[in-house]
């Protein structure tokens, strides 16, 4: 399997509290030749300059997709709910 991918679309949000930011972006790219386009949101809690806490949020089907997975996922996805 081939990745190839970069970080698009930096957008850096403050919020009242100042050690916490959120980091809006997608990674773009391909992994073998399907196309990546994932958009993802990081919560991040900053202590004297480290990362002390970190919360993920990933579009999972944007990446299922790129990574070919995408109808077996929906398939289990809909099994779970019977």
């Amino acid at each position: 399997m081939s990745v190839s991918s970069s970080v698009a679309d930096w957008t850096l949000h403050t919020t009242a509290d100042p050690d916490l930011v959120i980091a809006e972006f997608r990674y773009e790219g391909r992994i073998d030749q399907r196309p990546l386009s994932t958009r993802c949101i990081f919560v991040v809690r900053v202590v004297d300059g480290l990362i002390v806490e970190s919360r993920d949020y990933i579009d999972h089907l944007a990446s299922a997709r790129a990574y070919g997975v995408l109808p077996e996922v929906l398939t289990r996805m809909s099994a779970a709910q019977e």
